[in-house]
């Protein structure tokens, strides 16, 4: 009963700061709640969804023309493979219009797989009700009727896309029209960063579709991801499934997919596997990211949390030596006094971690709903997390061990020391060395104050050094990912303006001249594109003419000759290559050829697994493709002169120039800026609650300071000190604090800001991210962050104006 009353006393008399320490916990915890909720839900989701789909453990989409009955046949034979579903599939250029007609995305997309809804695997579908998704099975689920179509979630994200909108496939001279009927969930390939789709359409449409592929000639013994319009292909999709056996004894699905490539000819296939781990990987590449730039900012709440707990506990013992005193004479225990302190705090923490998590669980279906499009699937909000829970028992109990190890200052409380309130002798320095005169007295005495009591400003410095330092590394993504062309080269890819296929007698030369004028070309090259099996894993491989287009190369060097490539860092990692190693690829042909590796670069590009190679060595990879070598990327002086160049190239060329985009990266464009504003705004809206944190730190540190210091307050006003004076000083105190912590902060970033986003990124590919980190920028950030401290210490300061000369007689 005494330590309970001692305790809600405690509280009574400070509820400002423990209000204060109470949101700030509240943060924390709805921080934490969130984002071990979302990557856990959305983890398990998938997982269950490629479950309730019945998807294979291996998923292979190749050119018909390349699977033979007795390939199938010996994936079937392995032991480790219980059976093999094939469905029959086309892939053919895709187009997209709004339900008014106006374009949607990239034109001519050939990065889009067509499947029956009868032959496919069971996916679910979404449906509508009250502004919510919610899933359907595919057993209640009718299919799309004659002239509908379902497309995966993801296209809402990257393309836009809604019900009632058009999706146009051009197979050879003819267009197949369809309405987007639903939406449905796709944990296999649905999502944006996997790059490669599946559209679902009625079984009639499917045939019809499937027949008018026989009229286009198949060009190329590849399957690409760049076509020109009214190219098609007849494509097999398998899903390859593990034995039960093969499941209980721990083999992994890149296991089973190393396991086909080993023991079965693949070196003919144009695309390789994709396990269903890979597959995972790619859904939660996002997820991953944002809950780890989430995490960082729950841990850095729990450390100012933590500084200002240890803060305030101190400051209060201080300030209430006196009242302790006398309850130690009437026979309160040491034992008592601490455990009163230490539950004020753990109360005011359990209370807001109690209402953090209720805060984090509350925001979780809405954000569910939203990677719904990023990731495929969607994932039920479950707080059924018992990661949580061990996460905030730890925090809880960690500033409950810290906080009574600070209350045993109670035991040298004695009656003598309680004269003077457990304050002990102050020592200044020497009037000679810092004179306390002239103009400017206010900072002199700010900075006699903090020489003499530097202990009590250490959790201000640690505030403002976590602070500065999360700030400064957000602003420094943001400024690296400014515009879109910034995010491209942050990201180690490139896109072009303009796509020209040229006849015969049209050269580079003629295009360069016609727009010279109205639309003058900055860059032009060729590029090419071929995905192969390696180690059983689905890798793209990429020729280029312009190698100027990387900006990522962090180790060696481009390629010179036909037989050196560039290899992502992650394909490296997971090779174990360096440069000077070799790896070995098919030709057209399917004969194994040694490549030499000249550098790694860092890329997004199949996700740090890419490879890049001259594009005159691809010619050898892929094989005849046609008029290929007349195709062209360009980019202009200025990028949104794009349209205008196309129709000055179809006005004077006309059919003799096909400007159909065939660039790379052209489908990406959508998925590049859905990347680029995520990261954009929630950067920055971490920063803003940052700085609230920052204000709300300062206050509760002030205000245990201030009342600490009364009686030195009313002392300067006997002395003549107006209130605004002794505001000043204050303000200043936490300026010149702010200040030594952001600059430490500005130094740390600079030294290792770009490798510690680099780790952040590396799911992406890229490993070599180059943080900006320019001194303008943090010259300005400092100053920023300085002024914020200092603007809020001014304000939190202003009670000072309360004190008068009466605070002597008093105390």
């Amino acid at each position: 009963m005494l330590i309970r009353t001692l305790a809600f006393s405690g509280v009574k008399s400070n509820k400002t700061t423990f209000v204060g320490l109470a949101l700030l916990t509240t943060i924390m915890a709805a921080t934490l709640t969130f984002t071990l909720c979302l990557y856990s839900n959305l983890n398990d989701r998938v997982g269950q969804a490629m479950s309730e789909a019945k998807a294979g453990d291996v998923l292979l989409s190749t050119n018909k023309s390349k699977i033979s009955e007795t390939f199938i046949d010996d994936i079937e034979a392995l032991d480790s493979v219980d059976h093999v579903k094939v469905t029959e599939s086309l892939m053919a250029s895709t187009n997209y219009r709004s339900a008014s007609g106006e374009k949607l995305g990239s034109e001519n997309q050939f990065n889009v797989n067509y499947e029956s809804w009868d032959d496919a695997i069971s996916f679910n579908v979404f449906e509508e009700s009250q502004g919510k998704l919610e899933l359907v099975s595919h057993e209640e689920s009718m299919g799309p009727r004659e002239g509908e179509i379902y497309v995966p979630i993801g296209t809402q994200a990257t393309l836009g896309l809604a019900t009632g909108d058009k999706v146009i496939v051009t197979i050879g001279d003819k267009d197949f029209s369809f309405t987007i009927a639903k939406f449905f969930e796709d944990p296999q390939i649905g999502s944006p960063f996997v790059e490669m789709g599946q559209y679902l359409v009625s079984d009639s449409d499917f045939t019809e579709m499937y027949r008018a592929t026989e009229n286009v000639s198949d060009a190329g013994s590849t399957i690409l991801l760049q076509a020109g319009a009214g190219t098609a292909y007849q494509t097999y999709t398998l899903n390859i499934y593990m034995t039960e056996n093969a499941r209980e004894s721990g083999m992994t699905s890149p296991e089973l997919a190393a396991e086909i490539d080993d023991h079965v000819d693949t070196s003919s296939l144009p695309r390789g596997f994709m396990s269903t781990e890979v597959l995972t990987s790619y859904s939660m590449i996002v997820v991953a990211i944002t809950c780890a730039m989430l995490l960082v900012f729950a841990l850095l709440m729990f450390v100012i949390a933590l500084v200002i707990s240890i803060h305030t506990v101190s400051s209060s013992i201080q300030e209430n030596f006196s009242n302790y005193a006398i309850l130690k004479a009437v026979g309160v225990t040491n034992r008592s006094l601490r455990l009163s302190l230490s539950i004020q705090y753990v109360a005011c923490v359990l209370i807001g971690c109690i209402l953090g998590t209720i805060l984090g669980v509350a925001l979780l279906p809405l954000a569910l709903q939203m990677f719904a499009a990023l990731t495929g699937v969607l994932a039920h909000a479950d707080a059924a997390v018992p990661l949580l829970y061990v996460a905030l028992a730890a925090l809880v109990i960690a500033i409950a061990l810290i906080v009574y190890a600070k209350t045993s200052r109670v035991a040298r409380i004695s009656p003598l020391a309680a004269l003077r309130s457990g304050v002990e002798d102050v020592h200044f320095s020497s009037a000679m060395s810092i004179p306390v005169a002239g103009r400017p007295l206010s900072l002199r005495l700010s900075w006699r104050a903090l020489t003499s009591a530097k202990k009590n400003y250490i959790g201000l410095f640690a505030c403002a050094l976590l602070l500065s330092a999360f700030v400064m590394l957000t602003f420094g993504i943001g400024a690296s990912l400014w515009t879109i062309d910034d995010s491209y080269r942050a990201f180690g890819v490139w896109k072009s303006d303009l796509s020209v296929k040229l006849s015969d007698e049209v050269t580079m030369d003629d295009i360069e001249e016609a727009l010279s004028e109205s639309a003058p070309v900055k860059n032009s090259w060729q590029e090419g594109v071929v995905m192969q099996n390696l180690d059983g894993e689905s890798r793209a491989i990429v020729g280029l003419s312009d190698f100027s287009l990387l900006s990522g190369i962090g180790d060696g060097r481009a390629p010179e000759y036909d037989n050196e490539v560039l290899i992502g860092y992650k394909l490296a990692e997971f090779m174990g290559l360096s440069v000077g190693d070799e790896i070995m690829l098919s030709d057209s042909e399917g004969n194994q050829r040694a490549y030499l590796v000249t550098g790694l670069v860092s890329t997004m590009l199949n996700a740090g697994y890419g490879i890049v190679m001259t594009y005159d060595a691809l010619e050898d990879v892929r094989g005849d493709v046609g008029s290929s070598e007349l195709s062209y990327q360009i980019q202009l002086e200025d990028p949104t002169q794009a349209e205008l160049a196309n129709n000055i190239l179809q006005e004077r060329f006309g059919d003799s120039v096909d400007t159909t985009a065939t660039g790379l990266f052209v489908s990406t464009e959508d998925l590049m800026i859905l990347i680029h504003n995520m990261f954009i705004f929630a950067g920055y809206g971490m920063d803003g609650v940052a700085v609230l944190l920052a204000v709300l730190a300062v206050s509760l540190i002030i205000r245990r300071m201030f009342n600490i210091e009364k009686r030195d307050l009313g002392v300067y006003r006997a002395l003549g000190f107006k209130p605004s004076m002794l505001q000043l000083q204050f303000a200043l105190r936490f300026l010149i604090v702010s200040v030594l912590g952001c600059i430490l902060a500005a130094i740390l970033v600079s030294l290792g800001g770009s490798w510690l986003t680099s780790q952040l990124f590396g799911s992406f590919g890229v490993t070599k991210f180059s943080l900006d980190a320019s001194p303008l920028l943090i010259g300005a950030l400092v100053c920023g962050l300085a002024l914020m401290f200092f603007v809020a210490a001014y304000w939190s300061a202003r009670k000072v104006r309360n004190i008068s000369t009466n605070i002597l007689i008093t105390e």
